[in-house]
């Protein structure tokens, strides 16, 4: 019963093995840290390309997108100008008021167009700074 309360006096097993322990062969150190450092290069130029083709690609689609504002603007003209091709009918009401609308969409689209212009030669070197 004298393993049970620890009767034998001395080096313990985990301290033999921690001792035993020694480091490898600076060779094999040497090949493994080569490797890791070739696995590293290939995933970070492959890394780079990627983010060079997702910059060129988000950079053509900000392009775009003053473009697609412009056309859905000038199909929604169309397509009003189809449905109303001699103005849009006005009904008159039993109240004083006029009725009419505020012209709150083509205000939004032009403030859009002058920000867009103000600021046009830092987004244009930014995003473009060969041109």
């Amino acid at each position: 019963m004298g393993w049970l309360w620890g009767g034998r006096r001395g080096v313990s097993w985990r301290d033999q093995t921690v001792d035993s322990i020694t480091a490898p062969p600076l060779p094999l150190m040497v090949l493994f840290g080569l490797v890791a450092f070739f696995m590293c290069l290939s995933t970070y130029l492959d890394f780079k390309a990627q983010v060079a083709r997702t910059k060129s690609s988000l950079r053509m689609f900000l392009f775009l997108v003053p473009l697609l504002v412009v056309l859905l603007v000038y199909i929604r003209l169309v397509s009003y100008r189809f449905f109303y091709p001699y103005g849009r009918p006005v009904y008159r009401s039993g109240g004083g008021g006029d009725g009419g609308i505020a012209p709150w969409g083509l205000a939004v689209l032009v403030v859009l167009l002058l920000v867009m212009v103000h600021y046009q030669v830092s987004i244009q070197s930014s995003w473009f700074p060969l041109m």
